[in-house]
């Protein structure tokens, strides 16, 4: 097929690459169109030392606030032919294990060895088709089209934040015609057979870039949006005979992560400090959460109440367990380096030991479900 043929695919199509929303192109100085020629002109990998929110200029920036790990160190994004920081599709092995999300799933700021997806077992192949400023939307529709090209036996989804929306051409034409600066445009006008591809673009959240913006985001219509996306991958592995789990929304785990975190650590004071402005309490259990506004996440209680509900999403009393069980095996010098220091090098995304948490809850969880790794 020639790359300008692509245009006239469905979204929706399953055994379909889609070039345009690959992550490698965050930071490439290639394009869409080069990247497919690359693929079939048997191009096999892209190696990089910068991607995404990971600069050298915010690097620079912010060096002196950085752990000091960072200083003069390398980190590696390696991409594969299709342009996902992930194993080679094609890689074979008996047990394969597929994740996805957005840049916390992907890894920004953190070297490939030090990534969640790299750290769940060494006997297993695991392929990451996480993608930088995905949305849930995003999420489902690259897992439906590569689902027979990688052919998991097992995903896991770490849903990225809830307010995100993929671009959608209802929202281009009837909501907001105007939103040129936002949107790729040629001559002042959106194109939409373009933009229709280019999913990785979710709606900015600042109501003054797109006024109509809180029209169709809200906390009811956030929730609404993770649970369709949630349904379509369930009802996709469950026709597939493939073991899906789904953790809380990535903002929540990352909740869960700091408050037991600092509980565990050396700075009593913070903690005591940190627990009575969050919850005026010491302890956190799921009881609290169903009556109470967590202050450090964007998603309503009520809604990870219901969330943990479903069937197949990892529920936050066994994330309680097992984020207390992994920094009980830490050690105080390691926590307090972390909550000194909370950032990968980007200065945006959370650690290296957050990826082992990540990686450590996955062992558990796929352990309880009867998975030999």
């Amino acid at each position: 097929m020639k790359f300008n043929e692509l245009h006239n695919i469905p979204q929706w199509s399953k055994n379909f690459w889609n070039p345009f929303v690959s992550p490698v192109l965050h930071t490439s100085h290639i394009n869409a169109g080069e990247l497919y020629d690359n693929f079939h002109n048997g191009i096999k990998s892209y190696d990089h030392k910068w991607h995404d929110f990971d600069t050298e200029e915010r690097y620079y920036k912010n060096c002196k606030k950085l752990n000091p790990r960072y200083h003069n160190k390398d980190i590696n994004y390696t991409f594969n032919a299709h342009g996902y920081r992930s194993e080679p599709f094609d890689a074979d092995s008996d047990l394969k294990i597929l994740t996805l999300g957005c840049s916390v799933a992907f890894g920004t700021g953190v070297d490939d060895k030090d990534v969640w997806c790299n750290n769940i077992s060494n006997n297993v192949k695991v392929y990451n088709i996480s993608i930088p400023g995905a949305s849930a939307d995003l999420n489902a529709m690259t897992f439906y089209q590569l689902i027979d090209i990688i052919k998991p036996n097992i995903v896991l989804w770490l849903p990225p934040g809830m307010h995100r929306r993929s671009v959608n051409k209802y929202f281009l034409t009837e909501m907001e015609p105007t939103a040129c600066h936002y949107n790729e445009t040629r001559r002042g006008k959106i194109i939409l057979s373009e933009l229709q591809h280019n999913h990785q673009k979710v709606l900015p959240s600042k109501e003054q870039l797109i006024p109509y913006y809180h029209q169709i985001v809200s906390n009811c219509e956030n929730y609404n949006n993770l649970i369709k996306n949630y349904a379509i991958m369930n009802e996709i592995c469950e026709n597939n005979n493939i073991l899906f789990k789904s953790f809380h929304p990535a903002f929540v785990l990352l909740d869960s992560y700091h408050l037991y975190k600092f509980r565990l650590s050396s700075q009593e004071e913070k903690t005591r400090l940190l627990f009575k402005t969050i919850l005026n309490t010491e302890e956190l259990s799921i009881e609290l959460l169903e009556g109470a506004e967590n202050a450090l996440s964007s998603m309503p209680t009520t809604f990870i109440a219901l969330f943990d509900r479903l069937d197949n999403v990892v529920n936050y009393t066994d994330i309680r367990d097992y984020t207390l069980e992994f920094f009980e095996n830490q050690t105080k010098e390691d926590i307090d380096t972390d909550i000194k220091y909370p950032f990968a090098r980007d200065f945006d995304h959370p650690s290296e030991l957050y990826h082992q948490f990540l990686a450590h809850v996955s062992r558990h969880v796929l352990l309880k479900e009867g998975v030999k790794l």
